[in-house]
């Protein structure tokens, strides 16, 4: 299943069916290439909706199975991608949250990252946030969340909990603290420094 749509792809620009080729390519390297070329072309609104158009994201999607180089790069793809709630939600629907919680679970730092942004930008509509509190994503969060060394990851699924439970966040709390007691004081620690700074 990891093609695109070839009838998506037929009025497509060029460059971007050309991608979605690199995406499928058996090089790692190319794959890792054509990701941050995803990110990068997706800040272009024209472009993230070509990319979306011939089904850029399912294959961005199948990567997850791949090598840690690749897989590091998936949530920085996904989290240009997911702009719009149409988009957004088209993500979450294809099983974005689900990879994003999967990658999570990642011994490199920085694919956690990466998935705990997308997470956050995954979690701006109310589709997605059913999807993750009915799917099981809060315990997979909670869980990484006490245990990532990176404050950055830790930031970044704070965010994503803000989107999560907006200012009512004592059902959070409850469960951060029944997991590893005291999350909680580092949950709003985290909060008070994205409130204060707008991070």
């Amino acid at each position: 299943k990891m093609h695109a749509t070839s009838q998506g792809l037929s009025n497509v620009h060029p460059s971007i069916a050309k991608l979605v080729g690199l995406l499928q390519s058996p090089e790692p390297r190319t794959q890792v290439t054509a990701l941050k070329s995803v990110h990068t072309l997706s800040k272009n609104g024209r472009n993230r909706e070509h990319l979306m158009e011939c089904g850029a994201y399912n294959v961005v999607l199948q990567l997850a199975g791949g090598p840690e180089d690749v897989r590091e790069w998936i949530g920085h793809a996904l989290l240009a991608l997911a702009e719009g709630e149409d988009y957004t939600n088209r993500i979450g629907q294809a099983g974005g949250l689900e990879t994003c919680q999967g990658l999570l679970r990642s011994d490199r730092d920085k694919t956690v990252e990466n998935a705990a942004k997308a997470i956050a930008q995954l979690s701006t509509t109310e589709d997605n946030r059913e999807r993750i509190k009915v799917g099981g994503g809060v315990d997979v969060m909670v869980d990484v969340f006490g245990s990532a060394q990176s404050e950055w990851t830790k930031l970044h699924l704070t965010k994503a909990f803000m989107a999560l439970y907006g200012y009512n966040t004592s059902e959070l709390e409850a469960i951060l603290d029944q997991h590893q007691r005291g999350l909680s004081d580092e949950f709003r620690h985290f909060r008070d420094h994205i409130q204060s700074r707008g991070v």
